[in-house]
């Protein structure tokens, strides 16, 4: 009796792990079909800790500057940018922002996501603009400040992509670009409302 109770016991099991196998096989097929909103192929991110090389604001952007310089000249690279957050990770910056002519009707409205990125970031990762413009070297070196925004915010704060365009959000920040929606944490998650910077 007791061995039929273990032979039945480990049929229940068994049976479970193969249904589980499945359900988690069938998940990864349907991930494999997501599209991510950029292009992951031929890519490589690391991390770069530089708190003990930088002392101040103009040596963050000197040390950068020089980053920059040293890994575009190595034969392999096609396309190199900088991002203070990387794509796929958990990590998150989130703020407010304010739009001139617009009244959330609660304070959860008025959070985005924000990106602080580099020249040429959409082209690197493969994030097409839908309108306007991304940051390129000219808008880096200026002290206008200027932002690429996701569909999902110009939809939400202007209605569309082009009437977000040459807008002002939080006094003195410029959009000049809107790029498609992607999924910056994983490939569950669904557009949200960013502000690239």
């Amino acid at each position: 009796l007791a061995i039929d109770a273990l032979i039945a016991a480990q049929i229940g099991c068994s049976t479970l792990l193969l249904i589980a196998t499945g359900a988690m096989g069938r998940t990864l097929i349907n991930l494999r079909h997501v599209d991510p909103g950029f292009e992951a192929s031929n890519a490589i991110a690391f991390t770069v800790d530089a708190n003990a090389a930088i002392a101040d604001r103009a040596g963050s952007a000197a040390y950068f500057n020089e980053l920059s310089a040293r890994l575009s000249g190595l034969p392999e690279i096609g396309e190199l940018t900088l991002a203070h957050i990387g794509l796929l990770t958990r990590a998150a910056t989130t703020g407010t922002v304010e739009v001139p002519g617009w009244s959330p009707a609660s304070d959860d409205d008025r959070w985005v996501r924000l990106f602080f990125v580099g020249p040429r970031y959409f082209e690197t990762v493969g994030m097409p603009i839908v309108a306007g413009d991304g940051f390129g070297p000219n808008e880096m070196a200026t002290a206008r400040r200027v932002a690429v925004v996701t569909q999902q915010f110009a939809r939400f704060f202007f209605g569309s992509a082009e009437h977000a365009i040459g807008r002002t959000v939080n006094r003195d920040v410029t959009i000049i670009g809107v790029v498609a929606d992607a999924r910056y944490n994983s490939f569950r998650d669904g557009p949200v409302r960013a502000m690239f910077l």
